[in-house]
Parts: C-alpha cells; structure tokens; sequence
C-alpha cells in the first residue's frame, strides 16, 4: 500500500488468471460474466483489476478500474497517484498509468463491478467503445526492449545524493536485470514523457519488485521469485559513487521535436552529424489478444540539431511529429567531449499530445 497525505492507503488488486478458476464455496458476492474466456484475465469478485482506497475510518472503497496486472504503486510529490502495469489481454505493452478517480483504464474484466453495469460479458462490448471510453498510459514500456514486467514507481526525493536526476522516477523490472528510469511531463494537461534503462546488470538480479530509498540516498531493491516464473531473491543496494555517469538527463517535447540535455557536454562534432540521432516511431494495438506486435513502424529523420550549454543541451527537429506514437531514440554514436560514450544510448518518448506552443 502508498499512504497520501490524508492518510489513505491505497492498494492495486490484479485480475484474476485466465489459467485459474474460482473456489467451490464463494464468500460474498459473485458475478459469472466474465468466466471461461479463454486467454482473458477475469473478475469474479470484487474488485479485481481495480485501485482501491482505504480511508483512516476504515472504509474501503473503489477508485479507478480497468487495471490487468498493476504491480506497484506510487505518489509523486504533488499528490499524483501513478501504477505500473503489466502487458497481456488487452494491453499491447507494458505501462505506467496516472490514476484518477473514476477513470477506466482499459481491460474490460472489471466493468462489471461498476455501479449499475448490466451488459453481460464485458469482452463482447464493442472494441471502438471500449477505446473511447479509456484513459491511456502516461508512459509505455516498449516490450523487449524497456521492460518486460515494471514494478513499483519510486520517485528520487534524495536531493542529489543518488546522482543527478532527482525528481525523476526508477520503476523495477521482474523479467529483466533492470530497473529503469523515467521523466515525466505535462503537455496540456495530459501526463507523458520517456524511459530510458538506468541499470542493466552490472551485478543487478532479476525480480527487481520492491524500490526504497535510505535515508543517505542509496536505494534499496527488494528482490522476488515466483514459481515458474523469473526472478531472484533477496535485497541489493545501489550507491552513488559521485561521479555522474555520461547519460541523457532529461528529455522534453518541443513544437517540432525534442530537446535533450545531457549530465556532460557532448561532443559538437558528433552532434552536427544528424544520422547520428538514430529515430523510430511505431504504436501498439489495443485489442483482446495477449499482446501487441509494433504497428506503423517508420524511421523519423532528424532534420536540424541546435546546441547549447555549451553542449550539454540539444534540440532536434524531426521531419514529422504526431501524437499516438513512441518515438524511439538510438544514440549510440554520441560521445562526451572527453570521448565518453553515453551509458544508455536507448530513450523511447510516448507522445499523446503535441506540444500547444
């Protein structure tokens, strides 16, 4: 559970296995509708697949539904309620969602705990309703290639003592021996942004569930194993050694493109050849299978690069920019200025909204 400011606890229930079944005597209530559907999470009961709230009164009430498999959830500083969810029926890839009250975010297995719902199995709702009636992901993972299975948001409070990216966001990977970070922002209103690996190995285990940072800014991962499935076990430690690695520290959405600054300078050489900023857009479906393969795959040119900082800044116009994509960076060819290369050369932008300037 993550405690707001009022003192509510508020917890994510994950719908119910499409490989599973439900238990002979049922206490409570029970609802068929969305039973043996063959590859297609479930909720019998109440609420799976929603966020719930718990107040200091101790009552327990629904907030928001449509979740598959939200596995940790997290307040940013300003009271924002943001969950990790996990790909499979009806959700393409992997996702971190912004959470408000009474929002639907998706999979339909929990429309049927809504308030006055009578329409039967909620998978035969029409798919085009279905998408206007959902609230899309803040940021999604590309699968295989970011994450996997996210975990827990923790947002850097520490001041500095972690590294140079505090008030951005690290999220766990169970599948992968990874944890990622993430920055967010605004665009009219509407919360999107981009993720990049922060660590991949380098002695990192796998199952990275848990997140907590100590008081003297190391960050502590709680590692889990579920039979069958991936994952190690234990606790690692994560230090700063003070030397900021060379990374992308932040990427935000301008009229034609993005800028980028960097935690060092980059060489301008490098920077004045545009090939070098490697771009791809593509999109996921939203649809009953297990699942999305990338939809709409092309190469985006960058067309002109403006420096400034001294080289720890770059703004890029691409040749076209439209919302409802990834827009996926390779940078593998940049360098700092004392030829370092950049520690994460991958950073996949979701863009749900032009930017109205």
């Amino acid at each position: 559970p993550v405690k707001d400011s009022a003192g509510n606890l508020f917890i994510g229930l994950n719908s119910a296995s499409s490989n599973g079944t439900i238990r002979k005597e049922v206490r409570g209530m029970i609802d068929t509708n969305t039973l043996n559907q063959k590859g297609q999470m479930f909720s019998a009961v109440p609420y799976r697949g929603y966020i719930m709230k718990f107040t200091p009164q101790g009552k327990l009430e629904p907030v928001a539904n449509g979740l598959r498999s939200p596995n940790g959830l997290g307040f940013d500083p300003h009271g924002n309620l943001f969950v990790s969810e996990n790909q499979g029926d009806w959700v393409g890839t992997s996702a971190l969602y912004h959470i408000e009250a009474g929002k639907f975010y998706g999979h339909p297995a929990s429309l049927v705990w809504e308030k006055g719902y009578n329409r039967g199995s909620p998978y035969e709702i029409p798919l085009e309703e279905l998408d206007k009636k959902r609230t899309r992901a803040s940021v999604l993972f590309p699968h295989g290639i970011i994450a996997n299975s996210p975990t827990q948001p923790l947002w850097d409070d520490t001041k500095g003592k972690f590294g140079p990216f505090s008030g951005q966001v690290f999220i766990g990977e169970m599948n992968q021996e990874r944890i990622v970070r993430v920055m967010l922002e605004q665009v009219g209103g509407t919360w999107q942004g981009a993720c990049t690996p922060f660590i991949t190995g380098k002695g990192l285990r796998k199952g990275n569930n848990r997140l907590a940072f100590a008081p003297d800014g190391s960050l502590w991962v709680g590692q889990a194993q579920e039979q069958g499935w991936a994952g190690d076990e234990g606790i690692q430690r994560i230090v700063f050694t003070g030397k900021a690695p060379v990374e992308i520290t932040s990427m935000h959405l301008v009229k034609s493109g993005f800028e980028l600054t960097f935690t060092e300078p980059v060489n301008e050489a490098v920077l004045a050849k545009l090939v070098n900023f490697n771009c791809k857009r593509y999109f996921y479906e939203y649809h009953k299978k297990y699942g999305s393969d990338q939809f709409g795959v092309q190469k985006v040119p960058v067309t002109s690069c403006k420096v400034s900082q001294g080289g720890k800044k770059v703004s890029l116009v691409l040749k076209d920019l439209a919302p409802g994509f990834i827009y996926e960076f390779n940078l593998a060819n940049i360098v700092s200025k004392k030829g370092q290369p950049l520690e994460n050369t991958l950073i996949c932008y979701t863009l749900n909204t032009l930017n109205p300037q």
